[in-house]
C-alpha cells in the first residue's frame, strides 16, 4: 500500500462527486453554485458533505492452530484429502493450493474437530471476510466424502450436502474451489452448482472437460453428485418438478449436510419460509434433523461472543429444529503482534516519520520509529483495545486522539489523521514468513451520500442567507438545505428547487391545493437504478386533467420566482400554514406563476413543458449517476495485475454488489458507454492537437526564430516600416501556435484507427 492511499482517495472521491454533481446540475444562478459549492467542501461527516464520517477497521491476520495440514494427516484429515488440497490442477495451485506445511486458522481447526464428532453437530461461524469460513465446513465435508470413497471404493452417487447460498454469484464462486479439491479423486466425488443458468444438456466432449462437475442438468438427474450448491428458490423448483424426482430418488436417506450462507440475510418471513423450507427438503430426501450437520455462516452480526452471536446459535436451531445444546459457535480471533514491554518515548511529527525509507513500505528503522511514537501508539491502541475482536474507529475518533474531543475537525485536521492511518497502514517489517508484520493493517468503509434534492427558503429577506455565498441580489431566495423542509429556520416557508432545462433559471416548486401551498407531490418514483436520467420527472398524459389539475393530490402546479416578470404575480403565504391568503404581518408575499393546464412555463425564456417531457429539473441525483464517478475512481486506486500491460486498465479488478438487477445491467451497460466515450474524447483531442501542431509547428519555430533575430536590432536603428514587420511577424506565430481545425471526415478515420484492439 502506498504511504498516502487513503489521504489522496478520500479527497478525490469527494472532489470528484463535487464536481459531477455541480456540472450536472445546469442551473445557471452563480450564488447557488457557489453556496452548494462550499457546502459539498465541507468536511467529511458534515451536513452537506458526499462522504459521511469514514470507519476504519483494524484487520491483522487470523490466529494460526499450532498444527500444520500435513500434522493432521492420518488423524483428523483422511492422507488422500490432505493430498488433493496440497496438489490442485497447476491452474489452480495459485489461489486454491492448502499446503501440507500451511497451518489452518485456530478457528478452522474448531471447527472441523467439532464437524468431524460422530454424532451430528451443528456449527455457527462468525467471522469477518476473508477469515476462511468456507473452509469451516468444506473440509470436513469433503474429508468426509472421502473417506466413505475409500469404503466403496466407487463413484458416490446421490446427494449429501447441500449448500444454500442467497446470490448466484456466490454460487458460482465456489466452482474453481471445488474443482481444487476433488480433482484428485477422478470424477468420483463430484459436485453440481445448480441454479437458473445451469443448461439443460453438454456434449459429452464438454463434461469430460471437468470429470468432478456435473454441468448440466441430465447429468445432475442421472447420477447425482454428493455436493449441491443451489438457492432456495431451485431448491423449491426441484422438489415439486417432476423431472428432479430422479435426484431425489437417488438421494433417500443419504443427506448429512446442510449449509446456510451468510445467514445474517434470513430475517423475518424469510427465516420462517428457509426453516419450512428445511424441513421439507429433509422429508423429502428421507431423513430427520438429528442425522444432519447444519452449519451457519455470517460476516455481519455485530459481537459474534456477545448477544449478537447467541442469537444467531438460537437462528440455527429453530431454523434446523436441532436442540440448542447442539449448536456450537466458532469465532475467527486476530493475531496481534505486540509492540514490546517498552514504552513509546519520542513525539516525532507525522512528517519526520514519513521521511523514514521514504515511499518505502517495508522499513524497519520506521517500523520501530513508530513503535517508539506516542501517537502511533494511542492511534494502534484505539483499534485494538478489544484483542479479541479488534474494533472500528471512525475517522473523527481519530481527530479526536490527534486533536482532544469534543471539537468540530475542519478539512485539513481530518487530511492529517488520513496521513496517520496511511504512515500506520503503510508500514511493515519484514517477517520470516509471509509478507511480514504491518504495523496497523486497516481497511475502510465509506459511505457516500446521494443528492435527493435541494430546497430553499421563499423568502428573499431570510436572515439565514447572511454571511453566505447566497447573500447576493442575482440570488431571489433565502437560505439553502439539502434536505425537505417545510420551513426555513428564519420561520419562512421553503419549497424545492428546480431550474429550467432551457435556459438555467432557478425557481421554487410548489403545488396549491384548496388555498395551501405546499410540496408538490409528483407522481410514484421508480426504482432508481432503472431510471436512465434520475433528475426528469416525466410527464405522463394522465397527469393532467382538463381542468388544470393533477391526479396526485389535486394539485396545480405553482412556480415561485420572486421575480416581476410577464406572467407572474404576487402570492401571500400564512408563514405558518402557507395558506394562501389576505396581505397582513405574519404573511409573505412571493412572485409566482400558476400552471393554468397548459404546463408550466418558464416566465425568464418562455419556453414551456410539453406532455412528453417536463420543463424543469429537479436537483435529484441517484446512485446511479454518482456510482458513474465512483467506480472508475475506485478503480483508479485499485493494485495492478502481475501483468498490467496484458490486460485492460492495467488488469485492475473491483467487485460490486446490487440488489437491483435490472439496475445493475444498465450500470454496467453505461460503465462501459461512459469509458467507451471518455476514449474517444481523449483521443479526439490529442488527435486533433497532433492534426494541428503537424502542419505549423516548424513553420512556427522558424518564425520564432526570425523574430527573435528582428527583436534584437536595437530600437534607436528601427523605423515604421521595421515595426510593421515584427507585427506581421507576431501575428503569424500567433496564427500558427492556435489550434488548426480538423474535419470530421478526416478525424474519422483517425480514431478508429486509434481505437483498435491493437493500439490499445
Amino acid at each position: 500500500m502506498s504511504l498516502t492511499y487513503f489521504s489522496e482517495l478520500l479527497p478525490v472521491l469527494a472532489e470528484r462527486s463535487k464536481l459531477g454533481v455541480i456540472g450536472r446540475l445546469g442551473f445557471d444562478n452563480v450564488p447557488l453554485r457557489h453556496h452548494l459549492t462550499e457546502m459539498f467542501n465541507r468536511p467529511y461527516g458534515e451536513p452537506g458533505a458526499f462522504l459521511a464520517d469514514p470507519a476504519f477497521e483494524a484487520v491483522f491476520g487470523w490466529r494460526g492452530a499450532d498444527q500444520k495440514m500435513g500434522d493432521l494427516s492420518g488423524s483428523l484429515l483422511t492422507p488422500a484429502l490432505v493430498q488433493a488440497m496440497d496438489n490442485p490442477p497447476e491452474k489452480l495451485k495459485k489461489d486454491y493450493r492448502f499446503a501440507r506445511e500451511q497451518h489452518p486458522y485456530r478457528h478452522q481447526l474448531e471447527a472441523w474437530q467439532i464437524l468431524a464428532r460422530t454424532t451430528p453437530q451443528s456449527l455457527v461461524v462468525a467471522s469477518c471476510t476473508g477469515s476462511g469460513k468456507t473452509e469451516c465446513f468444506m473440509v470436513p465435508l469433503l474429508d468426509h466424502l472421502a473417506r466413505l470413497h475409500a469404503e466403496q471404493k466407487s463413484r458416490l452417487i446421490g446427494v449429501r450436502a447441500l449448500f444454500l447460498y442467497p446470490l448466484n454469484a456466490l454460487i458460482n464462486s465456489q466452482r474453481e474451489r471445488l474443482r481444487a479439491w476433488t480433482h484428485a479423486f477422478d470424477g468420483d466425488v463430484q459436485f453440481c452448482l445448480y441454479n437458473g443458468t445451469t443448461p439443460e444438456e453438454l456434449r459429452e466432449s464438454e463434461r469430460a472437460e471437468h470429470p468432478n462437475e456435473a454441468r448440466d442438468r441430465k447429468s445432475l438427474r442421472n447420477s447425482p453428485p454428493p455436493i449441491l450448491v443451489t438457492n432456495a428458490t431451485m431448491l423449491e423448483y426441484m422438489l415439486v418438478r417432476t423431472v428432479d424426482s430422479p435426484i431425489l430418488a437417488q438421494s433417500q436417506g443419504k443427506l448429512e449436510w446442510v449449509v446456510l450462507d451468510e445467514a445474517h440475510t434470513y430475517v423475518g418471513s424469510q427465516a420462517a419460509e428457509v426453516a419450512l423450507l428445511i424441513r421439507r427438503v429433509l422429508f423429502a430426501f428421507g431423513v430427520t434433523p438429528e442425522q444432519v450437520r447444519f452449519v451457519a455462516t455470517s460476516a455481519t452480526i455485530g459481537d459474534p461472543n456477545g448477544e449478537a452471536g447467541q442469537k444467531l446459535k438460537r437462528f440455527l436451531a429453530e431454523v434446523a429444529g436441532v436442540p440448542l445444546d447442539r449448536v456450537h459457535l466458532v469465532v475467527g480471533e486476530r493475531r496481534i503482534p505486540t509492540l514490546g514491554e517498552t514504552g513509546p518515548k519520542r513525539e516525532t511529527s507525522l512528517q519526520e516519520l514519513a521521511a523514514i525509507d521514504e515511499k518505502q513500505e517495508i522499513s524497519t528503522q520506521r517500523y520501530n520509529a513508530l513503535a517508539e511514537n506516542a501517537t502511533a501508539r494511542k492511534l494502534r491502541d484505539l483499534f485494538i483495545g478489544n484483542p479479541k475482536r479488534p474494533s472500528v474507529a471512525r475517522l473523527s475518533e481519530v481527530c479526536a486522539v490527534l486533536f482532544g474531543a469534543g471539537k468540530r475537525y475542519s478539512l485539513d485536521q481530518q487530511r492529517e489523521a488520513l496521513g496517520w492511518l496511511d504512515l500506520l497502514s503503510g508500514t511493515r517489517i519484514q517477517a520470516r514468513r509471509g509478507d511480514g508484520e504491518v504495523f496497523l493493517p486497516l481497511r475502510t468503509h465509506l459511505f457516500h451520500q446521494t443528492l435527493s434534492g435541494v430546497w430553499a427558503c421563499a423568502n428573499p429577506d431570510c436572515q439565514r442567507r447572511h454571511d453566505t455565498a447566497l447573500d447576493n441580489n442575482q440570488w431571489p431566495f433565502g437560505q439553502v438545505y439539502l434536505e425537505p423542509r417545510k420551513h426555513c429556520d428564519c420561520g419562512s416557508p421553503a419549497y424545492e428547487v428546480v431550474f429550467c432545462d432551457d435556459c438555467g433559471a432557478v425557481h421554487l416548486f410548489a403545488g396549491e391545493s384548496g388555498g395551501l401551498l405546499t410540496h408538490f407531490q409528483p407522481q410514484a418514483v421508480l426504482d432508481e437504478f432503472e431510471l436512465e436520467v434520475e433528475t426528469d420527472e416525466e410527464w405522463n398524459e394522465d397527469d393532467a386533467t382538463g381542468d388544470g389539475q393533477t391526479q396526485s393530490g389535486k394539485q396545480y402546479k405553482v412556480l415561485i420566482v420572486n421575480r416581476q416578470l410577464p406572467y407572474v404575480g404576487p402570492l401571500d403565504i400564512d408563514c405558518e400554514s402557507r395558506q394562501i391568503t389576505d396581505r397582513s404581518n405574519n404573511t409573505l408575499r412571493v412572485w409566482a406563476y400558476e400552471d393554468e393546464g397548459n404546463g408550466l412555463l418558464c416566465p425568464l425564456c418562455n419556453g414551456r413543458e410539453t406532455r412528453k417531457k417536463s420543463l424543469f429539473q429537479h436537483c435529484r441525483l441517484g446512485a446511479p449517476y454518482l456510482l458513474g464517478r465512483i467506480l472508475p475512481t475506485l478503480l483508479e486506486y485499485a493494485p495492478d495485475s502481475e501483468k498490467p500491460a496484458e490486460h485492460p486498465w492495467r488488469g485492475r479488478r473491483l467487485l460490486t454488489f446490487n440488489d437491483s438487477r435490472q439496475g445493475t445491467a444498465r450500470m454496467a451497460a453505461n460503465l462501459q458507454q461512459g469509458a467507451e466515450r471518455n476514449r474517444v474524447r481523449g483521443l479526439i483531442y490529442h488527435l486533433a492537437l497532433q492534426y494541428g501542431r503537424n502542419g505549423s509547428s516548424e513553420k512556427a519555430g522558424k518564425v520564432r526564430e526570425e523574430l527573435q533575430t528582428l527583436e534584437r536590432i536595437p530600437i534607436t536603428a528601427r523605423n515604421p516600416a521595421f515595426d510593421a514587420l515584427i507585427a506581421t511577424k507576431q501575428a503569424e506565430l500567433i496564427k500558427l501556435s492556435s489550434p488548426v481545425p480538423i474535419h470530421f471526415n478526416d478525424l474519422e478515420p483517425l480514431t478508429k484507427r486509434s481505437s483498435s484492439p491493437c493500439s490499445q
